[in-house]
């Protein structure tokens, strides 16, 4: 999950959502993962965002990303709209005001949608079928 500013600019670390069955890294995965300082990596049963990930996201990505007042963008999904995730991390000097993307809408509006996301299936899939092409395990 990357965030971006205004001008559509990569800001801070990406945030990502890993699918294991038992919702926690084994030990093999934690060995083979590769470590980064612009990479926050969580999992979870289903590969899915829960409201938890989006708490963590926004304490330990979010929050170090922004030195303004920001405007922050969401999508109808309860989990990322719950005020209390935001108002107990942005206390003090920032502030973080809200707008929430309408149901259904979200593949229209937001710029990760409708720009960003397609480069990276792009990118993925010409990966996918260059080791299938080599035949690289």
């Amino acid at each position: 999950m990357p965030t971006i500013n205004m001008v559509e600019e990569l800001v801070g670390p990406v945030f990502i959502c890993l699918q294991e069955p038992t919702g926690r890294l084994g030990p093999r995965v934690q060995r083979s993962i590769y470590q980064a300082t612009n990479i926050h990596v969580e999992c979870s049963k289903f590969g899915k965002l829960t409201k938890s990930h989006i708490q963590y996201w926004a304490k330990n990505v979010l929050y170090h990303s922004v030195s303004d007042d920001c405007l922050l963008l969401l999508d109808s999904w309860s989990g990322q709209t719950d005020p209390t995730t935001y108002d107990k991390i942005f206390t003090g000097n920032i502030k973080c005001e809200r707008m929430q993307i309408s149901p259904k809408t979200t593949g229209d509006i937001q710029s990760l949608d409708r720009y960003f996301f397609r480069q990276w299936k792009y990118f993925k899939q010409k990966i996918c079928d260059r080791v299938a092409i080599d035949q690289i395990d």
